[in-house]
């Protein structure tokens, strides 16, 4: 093939410019090489602190004893308060209400003359003690003074029936006898005729 000498001189200039651009951006390849810019590291999200929650036992002179989730550094007053608040009858004053909570603490607050017991911290290791004392309690109970744990250590008394008693009374006041049960849900003849042997009204 044969190029006129403008024809030449052109393909001369073209390929000169091409070189200087490769040469160009090689220089500048070489200068920006070694320098690596990142995305900074998304940070991982927080964990999550779960709330340490601490269980109680309330029972007595409450409106509806039972076992209670509260946050930790609760007091004594808030559990009370998580049980419905106290009876008419209760003796606020044999508690320190101010005292801080413990996990596995029994609360018990007594009524107006009786003795106060000693609040109760249910270790894992005397957990099979408590559970085998609970397991046989003093019979007859006295069914305006019995928690609803201690009701259902009665034969024939589960958690809801034992919830609807304390509900029952909680809401209608002492039972003044045995068949005053009637009138809870879930309590005909057949079940108090069973029940007599355990309970005690006035």
């Amino acid at each position: 093939m044969h190029f006129s000498r403008r024809e030449s001189l052109a393909l001369v200039v073209l390929l000169v410019l091409i070189s200087v651009g490769a040469g160009v951006f090689a220089w500048r390849r070489s200068m920006c090489g070694g320098v690596t810019v990142s995305e900074p590291a998304a940070r991982e999200p927080a964990a999550a602190v779960e709330e340490k929650e601490l269980i109680v036992h309330v029972c007595g002179a409450v409106k509806t004893p039972g076992i209670y989730r509260l946050p930790a550094g609760s007091r004594v007053f808030e559990a009370v308060a998580a049980a419905g608040g106290a009876l008419p009858e209760a003796d606020q004053e044999a508690l320190n209400l101010a005292a801080f909570l413990r996990d596995g603490e029994q609360i018990r607050l007594p009524r107006k003359g009786e003795a106060p017991r000693p609040l109760v911290v249910v270790t894992s290791s005397a957990r099979s003690e408590v559970a085998a004392a609970a397991a046989k309690p003093s019979f007859p109970l006295d069914l305006n003074r019995a928690s609803a744990a201690e009701l259902e250590a009665v034969p024939g008394i589960g958690p809801a029936l034992a919830s609807r008693i304390v509900g029952y009374r909680a809401a209608n006041g002492p039972f003044a006898s045995l068949e005053d049960l009637l009138n809870v849900e879930g309590i005909g003849e057949k079940t108090l005729a069973r029940l007599r042997p355990y309970l005690r009204a006035p």
